[in-house]
Protein backbone atom coordinates (compact mmCIF):
# COMPACT_ATOMS: atom_id res chain seq x y z
CA UNK A 1 0.00 0.00 0.00
CA UNK A 2 1.38 3.03 -1.21
CA UNK A 3 0.13 6.78 -0.06
CA UNK A 4 1.01 10.25 -1.10
CA UNK A 5 3.22 11.69 1.11
CA UNK A 6 2.41 14.93 2.60
CA UNK A 7 3.75 18.37 1.20
CA UNK A 8 6.86 19.05 3.07
CA UNK A 9 8.31 22.25 1.19
CA UNK A 10 11.87 23.58 2.40
CA UNK A 11 10.89 26.94 2.00
CA UNK A 12 11.68 29.82 -0.23
CA UNK A 13 14.24 31.79 1.82
CA UNK A 14 17.50 32.36 0.63
CA UNK A 15 20.44 29.40 2.21
CA UNK A 16 17.54 26.57 3.10
CA UNK A 17 18.80 23.29 2.26
CA UNK A 18 18.25 19.78 2.76
CA UNK A 19 20.48 17.72 5.05
CA UNK A 20 20.39 13.57 4.61
CA UNK A 21 21.95 11.39 7.51
CA UNK A 22 21.87 7.60 6.93
CA UNK A 23 22.98 5.98 10.19
CA UNK A 24 23.40 2.11 10.15
CA UNK A 25 21.50 1.34 13.31
CA UNK A 26 17.68 2.31 14.64
CA UNK A 27 18.98 3.17 17.63
CA UNK A 28 21.82 5.34 16.79
CA UNK A 29 19.65 7.20 14.13
CA UNK A 30 16.99 7.94 16.77
CA UNK A 31 19.69 9.05 19.25
CA UNK A 32 21.19 10.69 16.01
CA UNK A 33 17.78 12.97 15.33
CA UNK A 34 17.84 14.31 19.21
CA UNK A 35 21.36 15.69 18.89
CA UNK A 36 20.60 16.90 15.93
CA UNK A 37 17.57 18.52 16.76
CA UNK A 38 19.78 19.94 20.12
CA UNK A 39 22.02 21.02 17.95
CA UNK A 40 20.31 23.71 15.58
CA UNK A 41 16.90 25.05 14.49
CA UNK A 42 16.14 22.64 11.95
CA UNK A 43 13.22 21.36 10.81
CA UNK A 44 12.78 17.34 10.65
CA UNK A 45 10.77 15.83 7.86
CA UNK A 46 11.16 12.09 7.67
CA UNK A 47 12.49 9.36 9.12
CA UNK A 48 12.65 6.52 6.10
CA UNK A 49 13.56 2.97 7.70
CA UNK A 50 16.15 1.20 5.45
CA UNK A 51 17.13 -2.46 4.87
CA UNK A 52 20.17 -1.87 6.88
CA UNK A 53 18.66 -2.11 9.93
CA UNK A 54 18.72 2.05 10.09
CA UNK A 55 17.23 5.03 8.65
CA UNK A 56 17.66 7.98 6.52
CA UNK A 57 16.71 10.87 8.24
CA UNK A 58 15.43 14.40 6.44
CA UNK A 59 15.78 17.61 7.58
CA UNK A 60 16.03 21.63 6.25
CA UNK A 61 16.94 24.53 7.51
CA UNK A 62 19.38 27.44 7.22
CA UNK A 63 22.59 25.92 5.72
CA UNK A 64 24.80 26.71 8.25
CA UNK A 65 22.58 25.22 11.07
CA UNK A 66 22.51 22.02 9.18
CA UNK A 67 25.77 21.54 8.90
CA UNK A 68 26.68 22.32 12.41
CA UNK A 69 23.90 19.12 13.41
CA UNK A 70 24.56 17.19 10.27
CA UNK A 71 28.25 17.05 12.41
CA UNK A 72 27.12 16.35 15.91
CA UNK A 73 24.95 13.69 14.32
CA UNK A 74 27.93 12.17 12.32
CA UNK A 75 30.10 12.50 15.67
CA UNK A 76 27.42 10.73 17.99
CA UNK A 77 26.76 8.00 15.38
CA UNK A 78 30.27 7.31 14.90
CA UNK A 79 30.92 7.57 18.59
CA UNK A 80 27.89 4.53 19.09
CA UNK A 81 30.09 2.53 16.49
CA UNK A 82 27.57 3.08 13.51
CA UNK A 83 28.69 3.88 10.07
CA UNK A 84 26.75 6.80 8.29
CA UNK A 85 26.74 8.72 5.25
CA UNK A 86 26.07 12.75 5.30
CA UNK A 87 24.62 15.16 2.51
CA UNK A 88 23.84 18.62 2.82
CA UNK A 89 22.08 20.05 -0.50
CA UNK A 90 21.99 23.66 -0.47
CA UNK A 91 18.66 25.52 -1.17
CA UNK A 92 17.76 22.08 -3.63
CA UNK A 93 15.25 22.38 -6.38
CA UNK A 94 11.72 22.40 -5.47
CA UNK A 95 11.12 19.46 -8.57
CA UNK A 96 13.55 17.66 -6.28
CA UNK A 97 11.03 17.00 -3.95
CA UNK A 98 10.26 13.58 -5.48
CA UNK A 99 13.20 11.95 -5.22
CA UNK A 100 13.55 12.69 -1.41
CA UNK A 101 10.27 12.81 -0.32
CA UNK A 102 9.28 9.21 -0.10
CA UNK A 103 5.91 7.95 -0.01
CA UNK A 104 4.39 6.14 2.99
CA UNK A 105 4.76 2.48 1.91
CA UNK A 106 4.48 -0.89 3.48
CA UNK A 107 7.16 -3.20 3.38
CA UNK A 108 6.66 -6.98 3.85
CA UNK A 109 10.42 -7.49 4.30
CA UNK A 110 10.68 -5.12 7.20
CA UNK A 111 7.16 -5.33 8.10
CA UNK A 112 6.37 -1.74 9.41
CA UNK A 113 5.78 1.25 7.19
CA UNK A 114 9.07 2.08 6.35
CA UNK A 115 8.67 6.08 6.26
CA UNK A 116 8.26 7.83 9.42
CA UNK A 117 6.73 11.93 9.09
CA UNK A 118 6.11 14.36 11.07
CA UNK A 119 3.16 15.89 11.93
CA UNK A 120 2.91 19.12 11.09
CA UNK A 121 1.12 20.94 13.94
CA UNK A 122 2.95 18.73 16.44
CA UNK A 123 6.08 17.09 17.84
CA UNK A 124 4.55 13.20 17.28
CA UNK A 125 5.34 10.89 14.46
CA UNK A 126 2.65 8.98 12.32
Amino acid sequence: MTETPPQTPLGSAAGTGLGLIEVHSWTASMAVVDRMEKTADLRLHQIEINDLYGACIKVSGPVADLESALQAGRELAQSMGASCIVDLISHPDARAQAAWNAPREFSGLIEPMWCIFRSDNSRSFS
